[in-house]
């Protein structure tokens, strides 16, 4: 029988949030969640003392994706699993309190069916998340499943550049993008408008083992420290009333490591009591991916 990490591709025990996985149907799945409370990356968010940071559970169901691939799905572990797109957003905002006691599930809705007769190449999940029997969050995830020796073709000759060595030493100050420790920040500014993504390969949510390309979760929360960095110049000394509603992100082609990746905020638009911000990742001067961030304005 597999590991729980070797099914989600997560090499660090302790960053494994997920449990009691079971399929309830040909397309149905359903799964149980652990609580992030003192996790050093989502727990640290300043506002996830008493609320759970959604890139937790965007993290949670990326976990549970993988897991069901594998094991429902037979997804070989040599084949490399790609996303293509995902949106997440909050349903009641004051249920996302984090109830000590109170249990994290999450139900999944598969639109290839466990019995299908053909390969698993694509496949679109809808996640519904609940705490204590509340619906707080809904997540859809577009993956693909690609046998290697596609990938490799796929990704030519990009396996032999030398990726770019990271200054840390330029990150931006982590409370300045919602963070405590500093360990958390994954972007330098290059202006206003333009943010780039530094990994920090000490810390394992960022960087849990090697990787060929930059991945869709560091996008997304390099995306995520921005919107709240570009905010705080319109809204000065007010971060703490904004949270997330609502996150987008669709995924043209690879971001790789040997190159500077840009996230350019393209467009701010305030409503009423949110702002969305409108993101392009680029890279040499080929546009990767786009994210649109939402935020709002924090019930009491």
């Amino acid at each position: 029988m597999e590991s729980i990490g070797k099914l989600t591709h997560i090499c660090n025990d302790r960053q494994i949030y997920i449990q009691n996985i079971k399929s309830t149907d040909t397309n149905t799945f359903e799964f149980t969640i652990k609580s992030p409370l003192s996790h050093f990356h989502f727990n640290d968010f300043y506002w996830s003392q008493d609320r759970i940071d959604p890139l937790y559970l965007l993290e949670c169901c990326r976990q549970a994706e993988t897991f069901i691939a594998h094991k429902y799905f037979n997804v070989g572990f040599e084949e490399k699993f790609i996303f293509n797109c995902f949106s997440l957003s909050l349903r009641e905002q004051n249920s996302l309190l984090l109830l000590k006691h109170g249990e994290i599930k999450g139900c999944i809705y598969s639109e290839m069916s466990t019995n299908a007769c053909t390969r698993m190449r694509n496949n679109v999940y809808v996640f519904t998340i609940f705490v204590s029997n509340i619906e707080v969050c809904a997540i859809t995830l577009s993956a693909s499943y690609l046998k290697k020796h596609v990938y490799q073709k796929i990704r030519n000759l990009n396996f032999l550049r030398k990726n770019l060595e990271f200054n840390l030493d330029d990150n931006v100050n982590c409370k300045l993008v919602g963070y405590m420790n500093q360990l958390n920040s994954i972007i330098s500014l290059n202006n206003k408008n333009k943010a780039s993504i530094v990994i920090n390969k000490n810390n394992p949510i960022y960087f849990d083992h090697k990787q060929d390309h930059i991945t869709g979760m560091n996008i997304v929360e390099g995306c995520r420290q921005f919107s709240f960095y570009c905010v705080k110049d319109k809204f000065p000394n007010k971060l703490d009333i904004f949270e997330i509603d609502e996150i987008n992100s669709e995924f043209f082609s690879f971001v790789e490591l040997y190159a500077e990746a840009v996230i350019i905020l393209k467009e701010l638009i305030v409503i009423a009591n949110k702002i969305k911000l409108i993101f392009s990742i680029e890279q040499e001067s080929k546009t990767k991916c786009s994210v649109s961030v939402v935020l709002r304005i924090k019930e009491n």
